[in-house]
């Protein structure tokens, strides 16, 4: 996932792919949206906060990762 919100394109993305759970296999898709400059920073800022608290660093892909929505659904594009 990191390599596919690291490539250009278009802002908003989505992935559609399968996710097993307690046994039961269902289609799911992953929506990814970009934060904006400001929302995206805060979110950064509050990721370096927990993590200082616990005496850890982020990692580069939780600063990554706290720029963006990330919403998992089962729900079709057409919903």
């Amino acid at each position: 996932m990191i390599a596919w919100l690291r490539q250009p394109g278009a802002a908003t993305r989505e992935w559609e792919g399968w996710c097993r759970h307690q046994g039961h296999r269902y289609r799911v898709r992953l929506v990814a949206a970009p934060l904006s400059p400001d929302h995206a920073q805060k979110a950064c800022q509050r990721k370096q906060r927990k993590a200082r608290k616990r005496g850890r660093r982020p990692a580069a892909t939780t600063r990554l990762l706290a720029g963006w929505l990330l919403v998992l659904t089962t729900l079709d594009s057409a919903a």
